[in-house]
C-alpha cells in the first residue's frame, strides 16, 4: 500500500505518515519497492 492510500484511508496527510515513522511511532514493513 503506498502512503498516499495510507493516509487517505487515515484520513491524516502523508507528512503526518513520514514525522510518526522519523519518531519510531511507526514501523513500516517495506517490500522491494519500498512499499
Amino acid at each position: 500500500m503506498s502512503i498516499g492510500a495510507l493516509a487517505a484511508r487515515f484520513g491524516v496527510a502523508t507528512h503526518v505518515l513520514r514525522h510518526w515513522e522519523s519518531k519510531g511511532l511507526l514501523h513500516p514493513g517495506r517490500d522491494a519497492g519500498g512499499r
